[in-house]
């Protein structure tokens, strides 16, 4: 039986972190697989086959690069969630695609067979082909799908490592000035541009070579353009009106309104007094004044409060299928808040709670009901809820 003697402070905060070392040895042999979400395009993550199959999740252009691509995840995450027979169904669809590009005639040939492609993706996920899936499966283009390709091959090897969040947004990645321009002449809603640095050509004009031409119109439809940068290569921008590159006057009112127009990036502008030429003739600015703009410390994670990235990591890691995740907190009250919104989102879950009084579950009203007898260590808690509900 447990000892009920009262424990001090200190006794208590070192009896927690024995008993997780124990949970953790013990669990050392439990072998149970991590399952990952399957991340799309717009951030979505997807958990179950029931959310890909959904018409507001399933994105067959999605799926087909997924398919072509040679690293595909799609494969991956339909056997960590057990669904053989679609994983199987995939990867035979795949050998067969690849079969049949090597053997394309033509263009027309090779676009046929990209269709098909799709087709027998919908018919795998159970998904009916209405008029309006027809004509996305019509659209889909082959240059455009090789060039993603292409590009997430090239981005990958330029990367100092293997960047998942930045090459899920390969469409809104610009290199160069055109792919800046074809991103910024699309009409969809997605306003982050991310912008690789510009090598220096000096075959060219030198005016173009190093910066990205953004238009002041372009900042007052609410863009955003956030840069990364490659070994020690910058991203420079410039903001023009027309031909003409605004003053550093109208530059720092316009950064002044839209706060969230540029980071990572330094924007040049044209000087206005005495002392911001003697800065703009200083080597490598080109007779431009520079505005660096402010670092993020992550320049591709989105921006939430620290409550709302602790609580999207723990869901991640619960769906995932962790079975211990340490939470080390001061906080116990926004802990609990915490607990109970993610399992709300999670109505499988049941909560756990252990005190020095003792060891109990909540239910969603916030109920407590008090299970063994107070006194239990955490310890013998955790030994009780492996033996229990993990290895039971």
């Amino acid at each position: 039986m447990p000892d009920n003697k009262p424990q001090t402070l200190t006794e208590v905060g070192t009896e927690q972190t024995r008993a997780v070392e124990n949970m953790l040895n013990r669990l050392t042999k439990y072998n149970k697989k991590i399952r990952f979400a399957l991340v799309l395009k717009d951030d979505k993550e997807i958990h179950t086959l029931e959310e890909l199959t959904d018409d507001a999740n399933f994105d067959i252009e999605d799926l087909v690069e997924r398919c072509i691509e040679r690293n595909n995840r799609l494969t991956e995450w339909l056997d960590d969630h057990n669904h053989k027979a679609e994983s199987a169904a995939v990867t035979q669809l795949i050998n067969l695609y690849n079969e049949r590009a090597k053997n394309a005639v033509d263009y027309n040939d090779a676009l046929k067979n990209l269709r098909w492609l799709a087709e027998s993706l919908y018919k795998v996920f159970g998904k009916k082909i209405t008029a309006e899936a027809q004509r996305t499966i019509n659209g889909l283009s082959l240059e455009r799908i090789d060039s993603t390709s292409k590009k997430a091959a090239e981005l990958k090897e330029e990367l100092e490592q293997d960047d998942e969040y930045l090459l899920k947004h390969i469409q809104q990645i610009a290199r160069n000035q055109g792919e800046l321009d074809q991103i910024l002449n699309r009409r969809n809603d997605k306003k982050t541009v991310y912008l690789k640095s510009i090598e220096s050509d000096a075959d060219n004009d030198g005016d173009r070579a190093d910066y990205y031409i953004v238009a002041e119109k372009n900042i007052a439809e609410g863009f955003n353009f956030v840069g990364f940068e490659t070994k020690d290569d910058k991203v420079n921008v410039q903001i023009r009106s027309g031909e003409q590159i605004l003053p550093t006057r109208k530059v720092e009112q316009l950064l002044k309104k839209y706060r969230n127009a540029f980071s990572n990036v330094t924007v040049y502008a044209m000087p206005s007094t005495a002392e911001e030429w003697e800065r703009a003739n200083e080597p490598g600015n080109n007779g431009l004044f520079p505005i660096p703009r402010p670092k993020k410390s992550s320049y591709l994670k989105r921006q939430k409060n620290g409550l709302e990235i602790v609580k999207n990591d723990l869901l991640h890691y619960i769906d995932a299928g962790f079975p211990l995740i340490y939470l080390n907190t001061f906080e116990e009250d926004k802990a609990d808040k915490l607990i109970d919104e993610i399992r709300a989102k999670r109505n499988d879950k049941q909560v756990f709670t252990w005190t020095v009084l003792g060891f109990s579950t909540r239910d969603k009203d916030g109920h407590y009901t008090r299970h063994w007898k107070p006194g239990w260590t955490l310890k013998h808690t955790l030994d009780r809820l492996i033996d229990d509900y993990i290895l039971h």
